[in-house]
């Protein structure tokens, strides 16, 4: 399958396949004149003079930038006879490998805590603390949980770089603060999701409702989590009942089980407008 390369300002960008010149197109990382390269063509050219012809949808062929500053893009990153060298990353980070430990990593996760919700919702009363002293204590739920939210903190922070250069410094969100607002109490109910929609906005991703969907399950299973615990304990001095008690930190995993799965699509569509897509 051909590999393509190419120009993004003065930076040379790929390879890429060529099913996934379709999204860069759609988010207008890739015109019709800007310069492409793959092992079929003797020199750069314009994506409209190439096989990507095809892929532009139409569009119709305007002049190009003229000499200048604005002509930065006609020139190419390297010699139109020198060919594109393999793993180029200019801007972006490769997040293809972390988008897919995190994958996996928020299957098992979402698998494991499924189970321990349906678990303590079915099982008698009498033995649903038991199994909720197990459960939560599985080296397994512990690792995977571990594992998707080191591999998320990695994904999201290179996205949120990414979105800086996409859109020449105009998307100035901190990424260390992209990070930390997830760990913050309070702050964790809400920013973070408006952090999300302003990357998307940046890379010019449609979320549609996926994003919502992703965090209001994230938001119930941390509430619900938090109340749980707190009527467990009789920290705030409450005779609620253990059967109520147990619902609420049953609901809890199954809620980001939920969130979990709804993820992986939501972080796809932001992988796909980056250099290097599944």
């Amino acid at each position: 399958m051909t590999k393509w390369y190419y120009q993004r300002g003065d930076k040379q960008l790929g390879p890429v396949e060529e099913q996934q010149i379709g999204a860069l197109v759609e988010t207008d990382v890739i015109g019709a004149h800007t310069l492409v390269w793959s092992e079929d063509l003797d020199e750069w050219m314009p994506a409209y003079k190439t096989a990507l012809k095809e892929l532009l949808g139409g569009e119709e062929v305007a002049p190009p930038p003229l000499p200048g500053d604005a002509g930065r893009q006609q020139q190419p990153a390297r010699a139109a006879s020198q060919p594109a060298p393999s793993g180029q990353t200019a801007e972006y980070s490769n997040n293809t490998g972390v988008f897919k430990v995190m994958r996996i990593a928020f299957y098992i996760d979402a698998f494991y805590s499924a189970l321990i919700g349906i678990w303590l919702i079915a099982a008698p009363l009498e033995d649903k603390y038991g199994i909720y002293d197990r459960a939560f204590s599985a080296p397994l739920y512990w690792i995977a949980s571990i594992v998707a939210v080191i591999s998320f903190s990695v994904f999201i922070a290179r996205t949120n770089a990414n979105a800086y250069f996409r859109t020449d410094g105009r998307h100035a969100l901190p990424t260390w603060l992209v990070v930390v607002r997830y760990f913050i109490p309070v702050v964790n109910l809400w920013m973070p999701y408006r952090d999300l929609k302003r990357i998307a906005q940046a890379l010019r991703v449609q979320t549609g409702n996926l994003a919502a969907y992703w965090w209001a399950g994230f938001v119930v299973s941390m509430v619900t989590g938090i109340l749980g615990e707190i009527l467990l304990s009789d920290a705030a001095g409450t005779n609620a009942s253990l059967s109520t008690t147990m619902f609420l930190i049953a609901v809890s995993p199954i809620a980001w089980a939920v969130s979990a799965v709804i993820a992986v699509p939501l972080m796809k569509r932001l992988l796909e407008v980056q250099s290097h897509a599944v």
